[in-house]
């Protein structure tokens, strides 16, 4: 595991007595309290293109790690902690492996409390571990191996339709610090995202379904230029709630 997993892990006594999830609001019905799950289960298809931004001229056709095909992504959201893969195997003439592990603690503020509608400022300390291998590559100090550490804050924004039902969206900003996997470099990777959720709870039991979209950018910038990317995801995701 990376060290900046074990940083992130030192860190959760900051953020956890701030914790505020996107769960934030509650239901009303006669006679009983309704509540929001807090956690979910969830699994998909995540579209990665995966490309070299550094200068041009400096990589060998053999040194590129350049991606671009789906993957399996799995992720698991508790109240205040996040874990998820994607991984794959490219398909055609470069025949590169596309892995990634991550891991958030999660908090924020409320900046507009309600039942029916409220808005959070997220923030999170958040950590990955991403590889590519490119297969014609032997010498495994020249593989894409970058342990990514960071904070990521924007606007949340979660709205109940039905008793029932409910719909989040976040859009959230990156600064992270990366380092290599055999600490050669060091750099920065920075990113966008924006997430979708629209949930359906409760339907069986205490069980509910979560439909959701993502897309994120994430752009490395590194004293090595040969490894400076920019990564572009598209997750498609379905899940159950409890």
């Amino acid at each position: 595991m990376s060290k900046a997993f074990y940083c992130l892990l030192l860190a959760a006594g900051l953020l956890l007595p701030v914790q505020a999830s996107a769960q934030m609001f509650s239901v009303q019905s006669q006679p009983d309290r309704i509540t929001i799950p807090e956690s979910s289960v969830s699994a998909g298809v995540s579209f990665v293109d995966f490309r070299y931004r550094g200068p041009d001229g400096l990589l060998a056709a053999d040194e590129d790690y350049s991606f671009s095909a789906p993957l399996a992504h799995v992720r698991l959201d508790l109240a205040a902690f996040s874990i998820y893969g994607i991984y794959g195997r490219g398909i055609g003439p470069r025949d590169n492996v596309f892995s990634e592990l991550g891991a958030s603690i999660n908090s924020g503020f409320v900046v507009l409390p309600g039942t029916s509608l409220n808005l959070i400022i997220p923030l999170s300390l958040s950590t990955e571990y991403v590889l590519v291998r490119n297969q014609r590559v032997i010498n495994n100090t020249d593989e894409f191996r970058q342990n990514n550490f960071g904070l990521k804050s924007g606007l949340q924004m979660n709205a109940q339709l039905s008793q029932r039902s409910r719909f989040m969206v976040e859009a959230t900003g990156s600064y992270g610090f990366s380092i290599t996997g055999y600490g050669l470099s060091s750099g920065s990777a920075n990113g966008l995202e924006l997430t979708n959720r629209l949930y359906f709870d409760r339907i069986f039991g205490q069980v509910g379904i979560l439909l959701g979209f993502d897309i994120e950018t994430r752009r490395y910038r590194l004293e090595e230029d040969r490894f400076n990317y920019r990564s572009v995801y598209q997750n498609v995701v379905l899940g159950i709630t409890f």
